[in-house]
């Protein structure tokens, strides 16, 4: 029974390792790392797209090889002109790219996006709204302040002397000099 199970296991190894190196070879994971697609596709989502530009369309999202951008650019097909090559807009971008792609510049077809950028977005949003260091020291200088206005006049301690800003107060201790009085000139 246990030589069976081990068997079971190593089949299943053998053939989930083929079934890697095949999606390896056809499909390749890409970060989408900026806005110009938003709202089909925003920074951080995860674009797995099909290897291969045979089947290129109007309206697919392609991977091109650029100059200038080593992992390529994801762009939408806005028209196929007549000679072959693919005129490109991002989904953001008023007007489409400058120069048309050729096919054999394309890497792939986008067969799948996975929404990462969404859900890290959200999860940002909520984190800044649950914890934001400044909010919460705004958050403490304002209890802090409040409590000062409505402490009793007379304090222990040193007292408090206006700052430039109305609001600020500043620890004032005193010293012998300040004590004497002001200085008198013969």
């Amino acid at each position: 029974m246990r030589a069976r199970a081990v068997a079971v296991r190593a089949a299943l190894s053998v053939l989930a390792a083929a079934a890697a190196v095949w999606a390896a070879q056809r499909y390749l994971p890409v970060y989408v790392g900026g806005g110009s697609m938003a709202p089909a596709l925003v920074s951080g989502d995860l674009a797995i797209v099909r290897r291969g530009s045979d089947t290129v369309r109007t309206g697919d999202i392609v991977l091109v090889a650029k100059r200038g951008w080593p992992r390529g650019v994801l762009h939408r097909v806005d028209a196929v002109m007549s000679d072959g090559t693919l005129r490109l807009r991002g989904d953001a971008n008023p007007v489409a790219d400058r120069d048309p792609a050729p096919t054999w510049r394309v890497r792939g077809v986008v067969a799948l996006v996975v929404p990462t950028g969404r859900a890290l977005a959200a999860l940002e949003r909520l984190v800044r709204r649950w914890y934001n260091p400044a909010s919460q020291q705004m958050s403490e200088a304002t209890t802090e302040r409040r409590g000062r206005e409505h402490a009793p006049p007379v304090q222990r301690g040193a007292p408090w002397l206006e700052g430039p800003r109305g609001g600020e107060r500043l620890r004032f201790t005193p010293t012998a000099a300040s004590l004497r009085g002001p200085r008198r000139s013969a």
